[in-house]
Order: C-alpha cells, then sequence, then structure tokens
C-alpha cells in the first residue's frame, strides 16, 4: 500500500504538481504579442495572472480525478513528475522570453521603439512569480475563509441540481396575478 501523501490545507504549503505543470502551459501565451508594446511590469503581471488561472484549473483537474478515481502515484512516480516538471518549466520560460522578446521587438521596430533588452525578462520574471504566488495565496485563503472544499465531485454537482431545481419550483411572481386576472376573452 503508498502512503499518501500529506495534504496540510495550509495557506502556504507546497505547490500542486499538476496545477504547476499546467500554469506552465499559459506562460507562452502570455508572452505573445499584443497591438502595443508592454513595459515589464504589465508583462509581469499579465504572466502572472495567466500562470495562476492554470495552476487552479489544474489544481481542480488534479482533484477531480482523485476524488473520481481514487489514485495516487507512487512516491517514485512522484520524484519522477517533479523533475519532467521542473525541466519542461525551465524549457517553457526560456522558450516563451525568447519567442516573446523577438515578437516585442518586431513591434517595437515598427512604432519606431527602442528595443526591449534582457533587463526586461531579468524584471519581468520575478514581477510574475509574486504575482502568481499573491492570487494563489488569495485563492488559498478564499478556500479557507469558506470551509474548503467539498467531498466529492458528486457533492458539487447534487448541491447545485438541487439548488436549480428550488427555483425552478417557485412560481413566478405573477403567477397568483395572472391566475386571479380574467382572461380578455371573458367578461
Amino acid at each position: 500500500m503508498t502512503e499518501k501523501p500529506v495534504r496540510r490545507g495550509k495557506m502556504l504549503s507546497p505547490p500542486s504538481l499538476v496545477g504547476l505543470a499546467v500554469g506552465l502551459a499559459p506562460v507562452g501565451l502570455s508572452f505573445a504579442p499584443s497591438l502595443m508594446p508592454r513595459p515589464f511590469m504589465m508583462q509581469g503581471v499579465i504572466t502572472g495572472i495567466c500562470v495562476a488561472l492554470g495552476y487552479a484549473i489544474g489544481v481542480f483537474a488534479a482533484w477531480v480525478v482523485r476524488r473520481l478515481t481514487k489514485w495516487e502515484p507512487a512516491p517514485r512516480l512522484r520524484r519522477i513528475a517533479w523533475i519532467v516538471v521542473l525541466a519542461a518549466a525551465v524549457a517553457v520560460i526560456v522558450a516563451a522570453v525568447l519567442a516573446g522578446t523577438s515578437w516585442q521587438n518586431a513591434i517595437r521596430r515598427l512604432l519606431e521603439m527602442a528595443p526591449i533588452t534582457w533587463t526586461f525578462v531579468v524584471k519581468a520574471i520575478p514581477v510574475a512569480a509574486l504575482m502568481a504566488a499573491l492570487l494563489v495565496i488569495v485563492g488559498r485563503a478564499l478556500r479557507a475563509a469558506t470551509g474548503g472544499r467539498p467531498k466529492s465531485p458528486s457533492a458539487c454537482m447534487s448541491g447545485w441540481t438541487a439548488r436549480r431545481r428550488q427555483r425552478r419550483a417557485r412560481p413566478w411572481p405573477c403567477a397568483s396575478w395572472s391566475a386571479r386576472a380574467p382572461s380578455p376573452g371573458s367578461s
């Protein structure tokens, strides 16, 4: 029997492996060119928001899979996955930065602006990391404030469908009035 990982539920607990892997996917998209060149602060904020949204999607997907299948990877597989994700993170970030810098400089040339240098990246990446970390901590704080996660995905759906049924069962506000009102052809 494999040992389950410790899930502390604290706001500063280690990141989710799947969340981190999915969170890296939008990094390349965040460095895609826009119609106007972006300063490093804006680039960092956009990248941080993209990473946090991807992380949230990955954490939710991992939670659904864990609840529906009751599968937990073995510790050895988990270590290998961390190495692969960290190596992929370096590759994705380097590729996104190189492509993004090239795209940004192409736009800057068209607008007759000075090209960006390596200092742009050195300034943007810490801003992105801080923004992503802040958003993840806020998300964890909201989860803790609302009492955590439900027991299973079906519990979420059963509560949602029950609320929908209650809303449908209510009569329309004007239903009692329309029942008493005479029809146009009667008198």
